[in-house]
């Protein structure tokens, strides 16, 4: 295992990454809580594939901090 050379901080990720996986980690509870991907979209005015794009990636974002 390699691991990174100092800390990281989930505040230092680029902005549009600090948005994206904090509409992942909402949308994930929605959608966890049980409002369906497509509910969600139509809500955002954005495409099923982003929402789950973002949910996935909040994970990924995640466990790399």
């Amino acid at each position: 295992m390699i691991k990174p050379e100092g800390q990281k901080y989930i505040f230092d990720l680029p902005a549009a990454d600090l948005k994206k996986l904090v509409q992942g980690i909402i949308w994930r509870d929605e959608h966890f809580d049980g409002m369906a991907l497509k509910d969600i979209a139509t809500r955002e005015n954005c495409s099923q594939a982003y929402v789950g794009t973002a949910i996935f990636k909040s994970f990924d974002i995640l466990q790399s901090v």
